[in-house]
C-alpha cells in the first residue's frame, strides 16, 4: 500500500497563526485561580476556537446538556462563549479538525441517545452540528485518532451497554461525516491513540472496563481495522474515567510510554519497547482514587512530567516530575474543587506557562490554576522563538510569513494536530515540548528548493564584545526537532557565529532528529548545545534547516528554539573550561574524540584497516565512521576506546593495489546525549606489506 503524503494546498491550510507567545512551563508549582461555572462538569478540552492563537477551554456541563465553552480574551482571561447543545445526556468530549478547514471541532459522547455528535467550528467559537455517529452503547470513552493515516481524523470510542464494551472507530471522511462503525475488541473504558509499534499506523491502548483484560494495545492494520489485543500487565485495573490514560516519552529514547491512573492509590507508567510492547516501567505512588492524567512538562527541564486528579474527596491534582530516566518525584499537590473527573493542560492566562483545566463533578466548577515560575523561553535572544504569528481565519493560501524569520521554499507554521496527528503531534502533546504553544515550524513544499527549506534569523551580540573577546563567553542552542511517521524528513539547528564583517569565526549545531531517533514515531525530542564564542564575534546567526527525502513535502518539524549566553565572571577563565551548567552531558570547545589507525600496513588489499575511536570525555558518544567501503556505527563509552574495522571500498584497492600506498580520510559525525553533532577526520596513509 502505498503511503499517502499530505498535499501542498493542506499544508497552506495548516500555517494557522497566533499571537501570543508560546505556552511553556514553570517550576512544577500552581497557585490559585478562577473556578468556572459548568453545572456537573464529565469532561474538559482545550482548544483554539476562535483562531487568534490562544487556548481556550471547552467543558462538558452534563447538568445543562451543553458544552460550555470559554475563550481567552488578550489580557489572559476566559469569558463565555456561546453553548452547544449536546444531547440528551453527553459526558464524553474531544477535540479535532474532522472537515480540515483549520478550525477547532468537537466530538461529543452522548451516553443517553449511545451516539457521538460532531459539531463544527467557525473560528469564531461557534459550532453547528454536522453529522452523528450510533454506537452499540454507551460512549464511555472517545478518542480522535487516523487509522489509515489518509490525513482525514477519524473516531474511536469505548462503547459500553452495561454489561460489555467494546472499542467502536469511524473512519472520517474529511467534510465533518463518518463511515459505517466497525466493532473491535472487547474490554475497554478508557482509550488512548499512538502509534506503539513503530509501523507508521496508529493503535489504540485501553483498559479499565469490568470482567475484561485489565489493559491491552490493539494495533492498527492501516486499514482501519485493529488487531487483536496484547495484554499491558498492570498490578490493578485502570480507571474507568475517560480520560485515565496519556502518553509520553518519559525515558527520552524516542518511543511511546504511556500512563494510566489505577484503582486505589498508584498510577502505573509502562515504558515502549517501540514494538508495541511495555514490559518495563514503575508504579507511582498518587495516594487517593486517581482518575484523569494529563502530561506535560511542568518544571521547565526537558523531561515529560504527569499530573493526575484525586476523585477521592481530597480535592487535590498530584504532579509528579519525571526524571527522563522513566522515574518520578512528587512536586506539591494543587488545589482544586470537589471531585476532579478530568484535565487538561494548555496556557490559559497568557503568560506563557502551562496551567491546569480541571473538571470538578461534585460542585459544578472547571477549576483554572495557573502554573508559577519562569517561561522556558525567557532570557531568549531569539525573536519568537515559538514560531508564532497571526490571522484572522484558518484558510491560509499561500503560507505566511513567520514574525521574526526569514524564510526560504515552503518553510511555514503548522498548526499541532492538523491535518492529522499521524503526520503532526497532537494539540492535546502541545505541551509536552515545554514551549509548543499551538503551532510549530515545518518544513514544507519543498520541490523548488531542492528539499531544502530554512527559517533563520540574526542576533547582535556586539553588546557582550569585551566578555566575549577575553573568552569568558558561552553560547547555548536548544529546540525540539522532529518528524512524522516513517519519513526520513529531519530538522537540524545551526548557530554561526560572525565577526563584524559577516564572516564565520565559529559554529554550533543540534539535531538532526532521525527517523531512528523517533524510532518512526510522529513527535519531538529536545536537543541542547553549547559552544565557547570566540573572540570577535558580533552576530550569531540561527537557521533551522529542514532536509525532505523525496524533495515534495517536509515533514520536519522544530519549535520552542532557544539561544542563550552564559558570561562569566573578570578572572574566571573561559567557560567552556569549566564545569557546564545543568547539562554537563554536552562537548565543549574541543571534542576529546579522536580516530588513530592501530595500523598502517595491510596483508592484503582485502583486509580491513582497523580505527580506533577514543572517547576522553566522561559521557557515552554515538555517531558513524566513514573512509571506506561502508559506513560503521560508532558507540563508544565515557573515557574508553572502540576499534572498528573498515573495509577498502573496490576504487581503494586498486589504488592500493597500483601503488603500494593510499591516502584515506577518516571521518566521523558523533552526537552527545544532548544531541550536538561534531565531525572529527583525520588522513592517513596505508600501505600494503611486501610479500
Amino acid at each position: 500500500m502505498s503511503r499517502f503524503r499530505i498535499p501542498p494546498t493542506l499544508f497552506a491550510l495548516a500555517a494557522l497563526l497566533g499571537v501570543t507567545p508560546a505556552a511553556s512551563a514553570g517550576d512544577g508549582r500552581f497557585t490559585g485561580g478562577p473556578d468556572l461555572p459548568v453545572t456537573g462538569p464529565t469532561a474538559v478540552a482545550t482548544g483554539d476556537f476562535n483562531n487568534d492563537g490562544r487556548a481556550d477551554v471547552a467543558a462538558i456541563g452534563r447538568g445543562d446538556r451543553r458544552v460550555i465553552v470559554f475563550v481567552q480574551t488578550a489580557t489572559g482571561e476566559l469569558n463565555p462563549a456561546p453553548s452547544v447543545d449536546a444531547g440528551s445526556d453527553p459526558q464524553t468530549l474531544a477535540v479535532g479538525d474532522f472537515n480540515r478547514d483549520g478550525n477547532d471541532d468537537l466530538a461529543v459522547g452522548d451516553v443517553g441517545t449511545n451516539k457521538v455528535r460532531v459539531f463544527l467550528g467557525d473560528a469564531k467559537a461557534a459550532f453547528e452540528p454536522k453529522s452523528e455517529v450510533d454506537l452499540p452503547g454507551a460512549p464511555v470513552s472517545l478518542a480522535v485518532t487516523d487509522l489509515e493515516s489518509d490525513g482525514r481524523d477519524d473516531l474511536a470510542a469505548a462503547a459500553s451497554d452495561g454489561g460489555r464494551a467494546v472499542v467502536v472507530t469511524a473512519r472520517g471522511e474529511g467534510d465533518g461525516r463518518f463511515g459505517a462503525p466497525r466493532k473491535g475488541s472487547e474490554g475497554p473504558a478508557t482509550l488512548v491513540v499512538a502509534d506503539f509499534n513503530g509501523d507508521s499506523f496508529e493503535d489504540l491502548a485501553y483498559g479499565g472496563a469490568r470482567g475484561y483484560l485489565g489493559a491491552a494495545v490493539a494495533t492498527g492494520k492501516g486499514d482501519g481495522g485493529l488487531n487483536a489485543p496484547t495484554e499491558i500487565k498492570l498490578p490493578q485495573p485502570s480507571t474507568r474515567d475517560g480520560r485515565g490514560w496519556a502518553t509520553g516519552d518519559f525515558n527520552a529514547d524516542g518511543k511511546v510510554d504511556i500512563v494510566t491512573a489505577l484503582g486505589r492509590d498508584l498510577t502505573a507508567v509502562r515504558l515502549g519497547g517501540g514494538d508495541g510492547t511495555f514490559a518495563a516501567g514503575s508504579d507511582v505512588l498518587t495516594r487517593g482514587a486517581p482518575a484523569a492524567v494529563a502530561v506535560a512538562d511542568f518544571n521547565s527541564d526537558g523531561n515529560e512530567d504527569f499530573a493526575v486528579t484525586d476523585a477521592s474527596g481530597t480535592k487535590t491534582v498530584r504532579i509528579r516530575l519525571g526524571d527522563g530516566k522513566g522515574g518520578f518525584s512528587a512536586a506539591p499537590d494543587v488545589a482544586v474543587g470537589n471531585k476532579p473527573v478530568d484535565i487538561a493542560v494548555a496556557d490559559f492566562t497568557g503568560d506563557a506557562v502551562d496551567d491546569l483545566a480541571v473538571a470538578n463533578n461534585a460542585d459544578n466548577t472547571v477549576s483554572i490554576r495557573p502554573g508559577t515560575g519562569r517561561a522556558t523561553l525567557d532570557g531568549n535572544l531569539l525573536v519568537n522563538g515559538s514560531f508564532e504569528g497571526r490571522t484572522p481565519t484558518g484558510k491560509l493560501v499561500p503560507p505566511p510569513s513567520i514574525p521574526g524569520w526569514d524564510i526560504s521554499g515552503g518553510a511555514a507554521y503548522q498548526r499541532y494536530g492538523w491535518a492529522s496527528h499521524a503526520y503532526v503531534p497532537a494539540s492535546v502533546a502541545a505541551p509536552r515540548y515545554a514551549g509548543a504553544g499551538t503551532r510549530m515550524l515545518t518544513g514544507g513544499f519543498s520541490t523548488p528548493t531542492g528539499g531544502v527549506t530554512t527559517a533563520s534569523q540574526t542576533v547582535d551580540v556586539a553588546g557582550r564584545a569585551a566578555a566575549i573577546d577575553d573568552g569568558r563567553v558561552t553560547a547555548n542552542l536548544s529546540a525540539y526537532l522532529g518528524g512524522a511517521l516513517q519519513f526520513e524528513d529531519s530538522m537540524r539547528a545551526r548557530a554561526e557565529l560572525l565577526n563584524a564583517a559577516g564572516a564565520r569565526v565559529g559554529q554550533l549545531e543540534i539535531g538532526p532528529v532521525t527517523v531512528t531517533d523517533r524510532a518512526k514515531q510522529t513527535t519531538m525530542l529536545r536537543r541542547a548545545g553549547r559552544q565557547a564564542v570566540p573572540a570577535s564575534t558580533r552576530r550569531i546567526r540561527v537557521t533551522f534547516i529542514s532536509n525532505d527525502a523525496d524533495k515534495t513535502i517536509s515533514s520536519a518539524t522544530a519549535d520552542n528554539a532557544k539561544l542563550t549566553l552564559d558570561t562569566a565572571a573578570p578572572g574566571a577563565g573561559p567557560l567552556d573550561r569549566q564545569p557546564p551548567r545543568g547539562n554537563p552531558a554536552t562537548f565543549g570547545r574541543s571534542t576529546l574524540v579522536t580516530l588513530t589507525p592501530a595500523t598502517r600496513k595491510l596483508r592484503s588489499t582485502r583486509k580491513p584497516l582497523k580505527v580506533r575511536v577514543r572517547n576522553r570525555n566522561g559521557f557515552g558518544v554515538t555517531g558513524r565512521l566513514r573512509g571506506g567501503a561502508r559506513s560503521r556505527m560508532v558507540r563508544v563509552s565515557g573515557r574508553s576506546t572502540q576499534t572498528l574495522t573498515v573495509r577498502l571500498s573496490k576504487r581503494q584497492r586498486r589504488a592500493l593495489q597500483r601503488k603500494r600506498s593510499l591516502s584515506i580520510r577518516l571521518s566521523a559525525v558523533i552526537r552527545d546525549p544532548a544531541g550536538t553533532t561534531r565531525r572529527v577526520s583525520r588522513r592517513v596513509r596505508v600501505g600494503l606489506r611486501s610479500k
